[in-house]
Formats: structure tokens, sequence, C-alpha cells
């Protein structure tokens, strides 16, 4: 598996953290769910590492793939935009199926 499949990978994972996150918050502060302080601190560790994974997976695409700052920094700030991961998450798999491609045509 190439590394910007990985970070496809991790892109599409943390979206969805950050979409449970959400509901987790929904149900802490406006249910007031008994559960909710729980489900948001599980759920915040295991976006916050996902996070860490996501920006760790996107500097070492940066160096590896040569990537201009601007495309780096576009998708370094959509981490912290909701449903963004999602966005980066296409376009990772999109550039890297373009990429396996070019560099074996007979597998198109």
């Amino acid at each position: 598996m190439s590394m910007l499949k990985a970070f496809g990978i991790i892109a599409l994972i943390e979206a969805t953290s950050f979409f449970a996150l959400i509901i987790g918050m929904f149900f802490k502060y406006v249910v007031d769910a008994s559960w909710g302080e729980t489900a948001v601190r599980t759920i915040g560790q295991i976006h916050g590492f996902l996070v860490v994974i996501y920006i760790a997976l996107l500097f070492l695409n940066h160096v590896q793939r040569k990537w201009p700052v601007r495309k780096t920094l576009i998708d370094f700030i959509a981490v912290a935009i909701p449903f963004a991961g999602f966005w980066v998450g296409k376009k990772a798999f999109e550039e890297d199926r373009l990429a396996t491609n070019s560099s074996n045509p007979s597998a198109a």
C-alpha cells in the first residue's frame, strides 16, 4: 500500500471520527445524556490520535511527492473542518490511482 493510499484511508477514518465526536457532543450538551461525557472523552481521544496520524502522513506525502506548500496547507486546514476529510481522502485516492496507472500502464 502506498503512503498516499494510507493517507486517504486515514483522512476518511478521521472525518468519520469527527462526525462521531459531533454526535457525541450533541448527546452530551444538548440531550444531556448520562453516557455523553464518556462517549465524548473516548471518541475525542481516538479522534485526536487519528489527527496526529493524518498530519504525520500529510507531511510525509508532502516530502515524498514534492507537493506544493499550498496543497499541503489546504489539506492541513481541512483536518479542522467537519467532513473536509472525506474530500481530502477522495482526492488522495484519485491521485494514487493516477500515479499507479502512470507508473504501470498494464494495470489500467
